[in-house]
């Protein structure tokens, strides 16, 4: 199932941080500290020389301070151009200090951001986050534009990285936080690591369920794919049916039962079991669906299953159309032939009384019921037919039997019943997917 997470909308309104940060913190008063250098300071006594010397120097030497004036100036102006012209002259100094650097990559970040030089910006913002100069209420707010404009430029390793260390900063507030864990689980998942991606979005849905919340669809869909692209089949379709309990589409249901279809072992004679799951689950289809379920209840001499099926299609303006129509026909005049004699014993209790007790009889004769509206009748021949020790293909007749219990309204017997059925042909597949529709039926 492909999936295409959405961008998170608050960005939107997040994007003058980028400059604003900088901005602010370009033209704090530290920057204007001076120190005198060897070059620039009059000579001094020995020991105020060695003092001085053992001393770190946390400031701008004077020959610097004005070059540096003028380039922040020049930042307040806008004048991103001319101040990068100026901060180049500064980066040519040789023997720049620690100090001296940080507060050089800071004024050239603004810079950068200011004449959408992402390269660049991008670099810078990492060495200033390496600097270890930043307080946490400074490195909050550069983590999480580091985040955005590497999500914003696709680079979804690096936005997966900045997002890691931007949700977990003590500074960050509550939705830039949330914010920040969503950019993150998508830069993953953009980024093709979907197992990375996977591992993330469960340790969520493990907290959000202690918490006795539900994840949102999105989210599931986003495992989903991410459990698809790495072939873990079992765990893709695991997620599926949490989709299907959480908000049961029309989508998921046939991926579902797509599935059973598909498996290997499936038996095709369970073909119509799957079908009235279907049926049952999602309504009626097509006319192919009509027709073809009809066929296969015919073929299974069930005719009385099939005409109502033939009925409801005709009923609904879909069969006895277009280019198939005669062979739609043709199929209905076989089916209420052959029905005939099945109604004579359905609509006389004296014929029903006399009909066979052999299992296979039982089992005929009680779908047979079921199909033409009798369904307690029907149910009482299946149930004795699960009593019969001759009986073969007992998870059929369970199977069936539990479908039946669940049409009726008889949602614990039909459980109990379908838990039942452990056959490896498509039997228990079928069963679950009746159990699952069971209990979304009971969250609604």
């Amino acid at each position: 199932m492909p999936y295409t997470p959405a961008r998170p909308r608050t960005l939107l309104r997040q994007t003058p941080m980028l400059l604003a940060w900088a901005m602010v913190t370009m033209t704090g008063t530290t920057l204007l500290t001076q120190t005198a250098g060897a070059a620039d300071a009059p000579k001094a006594a020995p020991a105020a020389a060695s003092a001085a010397a053992s001393a770190p120097a946390e400031g701008v030497r004077q020959a610097l301070f004005e070059p540096f004036t003028a380039a922040q100036d020049l930042v307040r102006a806008k004048k991103y151009a001319e101040a990068r012209a100026k901060l180049a002259e500064i980066e040519a100094t040789p023997g720049l200090s620690p100090y001296e650097a940080y507060q050089l990559d800071r004024l050239q970040l603004t810079t950068a951001v200011g004449l959408n030089d992402g390269a660049a910006a991008q670099t810078l913002y990492d060495r200033v986050v390496a600097s270890g100069r930043l307080t946490e209420a400074e490195l909050a707010p550069l983590l999480y534009n580091v985040m955005v404009a590497a999500y914003r430029a696709d680079d979804h390793a690096r936005a997966a990285a900045a997002a890691a260390k931007a949700r977990v900063q003590p500074a960050m507030d509550a939705d830039m936080r949330a914010q920040a864990r969503q950019i993150q689980i998508q830069s993953l998942y953009l980024g093709k690591d979907y197992p990375a991606a996977a591992r993330e979005l469960e340790a969520d849905f493990t907290s959000l369920r202690a918490a006795g919340k539900t994840p949102t669809e999105p989210a599931l869909r986003m495992l989903a794919s991410s459990y698809n692209q790495t072939k873990a089949k079992d765990s893709y379709f695991g997620v599926i049916e949490q989709l299907v309990m959480a908000y049961p589409k029309k989508d998921y249901w046939l991926e579902l039962i797509g599935r059973v279809q598909s498996q290997p072992g499936f038996d095709d004679r369970l073909w119509l079991d799957l079908q009235r799951f279907r049926h049952a689950a999602l309504g009626m289809g097509d006319a192919n669906d009509y027709f073809e379920s009809a066929e296969a209840a015919q073929q299974a001499n069930l005719p009385v299953e099939a005409r109502k099926l033939l009925d409801a299609g005709y009923t609904a303006g879909l069969l006895g159309q277009g280019a198939l129509a005669a062979e739609h026909n043709k199929l209905r005049t076989l089916v209420t032939r052959q029905a005939i004699e099945d109604d004579a014993v359905i609509n006389n209790a004296a014929a029903a009384a006399r009909v066979s007790r052999e299992p296979v009889a039982l089992v005929h004769w009680g779908m047979s019921f079921v199909a033409a509206g009798k369904v307690e009748q029907g149910l009482a021949l299946l149930e004795e037919a699960l009593t019969k020790p001759t009986l073969k293909r007992i998870d059929d007749v369970r199977l069936r039997l539990g479908a039946a219990y669940a049409l009726a309204g008889r949602k614990e017997q039909a459980i109990k019943t379908l838990q039942a059925v452990k056959g490896a042909d498509g039997t228990s597949n079928i069963a679950h997917l009746w159990l699952l529709n069971l209990q979304t039926a009971a969250a609604k």
